[in-house]
Order: structure tokens, then C-alpha cells, then sequence
């Protein structure tokens, strides 16, 4: 109930806020997020990734959730996070044969994130692009808009839509962890896995010296 009641608030205040902005389609991504579309977005998904597009004249908003290949281990890596997202724009800016404008760290709901604008083309049109992308919970969730004419970043339609974005329920989620909680996960783990080698070791020496007393 109280998700539920935090939702609609989240949505009657953005509408209050945004009245003049087309934004008003609520939409769920993959459970950890939300934001609101100017229409009911397509979708497309496989088994592990979802994502939601939606043309509004001259635009296209987009939110998708990637599922990350490998995170389970992301706790021995201080700068996890920062290298998946550098390595998803330089793939996301090679596949449209785009070129980087900028980027910058951005923070929503205390979860670390990146934000840029690049230029590139889709099916020979070209597009100004901006993404918000955030590694959280152990998927890629993005959300961004595309122009088919030069924008800035203070456009207010494109921060009327981003200001929607928010985390369902951050603080459930334990694998949002700060630098610092990081690397204490990574040496509690390693310590764990010196201990058990160390016994597996001491174990097999034993057996080995009562082995031989008996012969």
C-alpha cells in the first residue's frame, strides 16, 4: 500500500510540476524503477533484458534494464560501476557511428550514475542524444531521449522527462554500495577464501603425516 501511495504522489507532483509537458504514461522498468512517457511506450524483451520506446513528434524516449553478465563478483572491484559504464558508452557511441559531446557523474536517489550527449545516426537520420545511466541492483538501467534537431541540455522537455526518473525502494537493495563499502565486501570475501583454502590445506597435510606414521 504505502509503494502504491508513493507512486501517485510521485505522479501527481510531476504533473503539477510538468502541466504543460506531454509527459503522462506511468511506466514501471523492470521493477526497479519508474517514469512517465508521453504515451503508452512499445516494448521489447528477451529473458533478461526489457526495453521501452516512445515517438512523440520530432523525439524518441527510451528507458531500457539490462541485465549485467558477471556482477555477482562486482563486490572485489572497487571501480566496477565506473568501468561498465565507460565500456557501455564507448559500444552504445560505436553502434551509431556517433561522436561523444559530453559526460558527467550524476546521483539519483543516492545511487551513482553517468549522464552524456552524444551525436550519431539511426536508419541514416541523424540525433542529438542524451542518456542517464545507472547500475543498480545488478542490472543497467537507462533512460534518455533522442532529437532529430541540435538541442541543448537545458531543453525543458528533456529535463521535464528525466526529473520523473526515480528508484522504486533504493534502500531495499544491497547491491547499491558505496566505493568504500566495496572494497570492504571484497577484502571480508577474500579473507574468507584464504581461511578455507588454508583449512582445505592443513587438512589434507594432516592426512597425509598420519598416513605415514602408520606405515
Amino acid at each position: 500500500m504505502k509503494k502504491i501511495i508513493s507512486t501517485l504522489l510521485i505522479f501527481i507532483l510531476t504533473i503539477a510540476a510538468y502541466g504543460q509537458h506531454p509527459l503522462r504514461h506511468l511506466q514501471n522498468i523492470a521493477n526497479e524503477a519508474i517514469v512517465i512517457f508521453p504515451d503508452t511506450p512499445r516494448i521489447t524483451k528477451d529473458f533478461t533484458n526489457i526495453a521501452y520506446e516512445v515517438e512523440y513528434e520530432d523525439m524518441l524516449y527510451t528507458a531500457s534494464s539490462y541485465n549485467v553478465e558477471g556482477a555477482s563478483a562486482d563486490f572485489l572491484y572497487r571501480n566496477f560501476s565506473k568501468s561498465l559504464y565507460q565500456q557501455s558508452l564507448e559500444r552504445f557511441v560505436k553502434s551509431i557511428h556517433g561522436k561523444l559531446i559530453y559526460k558527467k557523474q550524476i546521483t539519483e536517489d543516492g545511487v551513482k550514475g553517468m549522464e552524456f550527449e552524444c551525436y550519431g545516426t539511426l536508419d541514416t537520420t541523424g540525433y542529438y542524444i542524451f542518456y542517464h545511466t545507472f547500475y543498480h541492483n545488478r542490472k543497467l538501467i537507462n533512460v534518455g531521449v533522442w532529437f532529430r534537431e541540435e538541442t541543448q541540455r537545458n531543453d525543458p522537455r528533456l529535463n521535464a522527462f528525466f526529473s520523473t526518473f526515480k528508484f522504486i525502494q533504493t534502500h531495499k537493495h544491497n547491491s547499491v554500495w558505496s566505493d568504500k563499502t566495496l572494497v570492504i565486501k571484497g577484502v571480508k570475501y577474500a579473507l574468507i577464501i584464504i581461511l578455507l583454502i588454508t583449512l582445505i590445506v592443513g587438512s589434507i597435510i594432516f592426512i597425509i603425516r598420519r598416513s605415514s606414521a602408520k606405515n
